[in-house]
């Protein structure tokens, strides 16, 4: 009865494997279209379009995902030598942590990908230029303008 049950809890765990990659992917496909300049906000059709931009990043995130799981569980078999629940469910949370870390790095080097944070971002200042001392006229002591002599010939 226990082998049974271990066996149903890890073809459930193997279900979720998808599903770190496929919010991720929603997310990161939700967000790209909104970033395409001159979106027309006064109809539904952006919503429509991000919709079938979150359904592709959904897609294409269950895809990476399954076969980054797959690849971890067989690393994680080979090197523990433990139940197939231990590593799964080892799996399952590796795999979450580097969803994670991809949303969270690309979020920390691209916030303008992320709607609506690149509305929130605020404008670079330019920096202030400072005059140069060779421009303004030379000054009339005798050690300011010997000073002033090596610095601006």
């Amino acid at each position: 009865m226990v082998q049974r049950e271990q066996t149903l809890a890890v073809r459930l765990l193997r279900l979720c494997w998808p599903l770190p990659g496929a919010l991720t992917g929603a997310t990161l496909g939700f967000h790209l279209y909104f970033r395409q300049p001159g979106l027309n906000a006064d109809s539904a059709a952006p919503l429509i379009f991000a919709s079938f931009w979150a359904f592709c990043g959904l897609l294409f995130g269950m895809v990476c995902a399954s076969m980054t799981a797959w690849l971890i569980a067989r690393g994680l078999r080979c090197w523990l030598s433990t139940r197939p629940l231990t590593t799964t469910s080892l799996t399952l949370l590796s795999l979450i942590g580097l969803c994670y870390m991809l949303h969270a790095s690309l979020e920390d080097r691209l916030p303008a990908l992320f709607w609506p944070a690149a509305q929130t971002l605020p404008a670079r200042q330019p920096p202030v230029s400072q005059p140069s001392p060779c421009t303004q006229t030379p000054p009339t002591e005798r050690q300011a303008r010997q000073s002033w002599d090596m610095e601006c010939r």
